[in-house]
């Protein structure tokens, strides 16, 4: 069984593959930003006051109804992790839909909020 996660924390988990292709993408600032929260939140789970909810509809064009973003780091950092809210037979938990900037300086340049558009409505 996971480890549970801590009072005011939801259990957490990724998906390896997702994850390294998000890490393939990404800076060495970003891999170690990405590093450094997969292991807090893997081990003790995300803090549920810093989650907040990812537009249905946004400006960018994705639709993330129901899930919920994490800034890297905490509390406004330039990367992003978006969750779904998933089940198992040891409870619900935060499933890792994607990791990567919020907000790209270039268009050319896909943001975490379009991967996990594409991850979650393919």
């Amino acid at each position: 069984m996971p480890t549970p996660p801590r009072h005011g924390r939801a259990r957490v988990v990724f998906d390896d593959v997702l994850w390294d292709e998000d890490l393939a993408a990404a800076t060495a600032e970003a891999t170690h930003a990405a590093s450094r929260a997969r292991d807090e939140l893997s081990r003790h789970g995300a803090p549920l006051d810093e989650l907040r909810a990812c537009d249905e509809n946004a400006r960018d064009g994705s639709s993330l109804p129901g899930c919920v973003k994490l800034y890297v780091p905490l509390p406004a950092g330039p990367w992003g992790i978006v969750f779904q809210l998933a089940r198992d037979e040891h409870g619900v938990f935060l499933a890792v839909l994607a990791f990567g900037l919020r907000h790209p300086p270039s268009s050319r340049r896909a943001s975490v909020y379009a991967v996990a558009h594409h991850r979650l409505h393919s």
